[in-house]
C-alpha cells in the first residue's frame, strides 16, 4: 500500500518499477487519470470529497514533467 488515504490520489510509477511519485496532494478525490497520447498532458477528475454521492466532479488537466 503507498500511503493510508482516505480518497483516490494519483501517482506515478515508472515501467521499470521503483518508488511512486505522488502528483496530486488532495484531502478529497484525485482518480481516473488519463494521459495524452504524446505523454505530456495529464486529466483527471477531482472533487472535494466522496464522489459517489456528488452531483459531479471537475476536470483538470495538467503539464507532465519529464
Amino acid at each position: 500500500m503507498i500511503a493510508d488515504l482516505e480518497f483516490a490520489n494519483i501517482y506515478k510509477v515508472l515501467i521499470e518499477g521503483g518508488s511512486p511519485e505522488r502528483l496530486t496532494n488532495y484531502e478529497g478525490y484525485d482518480g481516473a487519470p488519463s494521459v495524452s497520447s504524446d505523454g505530456n498532458k495529464l486529466v483527471f477528475e477531482s472533487y472535494g470529497g466522496d464522489p459517489d454521492d456528488s452531483d459531479g466532479t471537475c476536470i483538470w488537466i495538467t503539464e507532465l514533467k519529464n
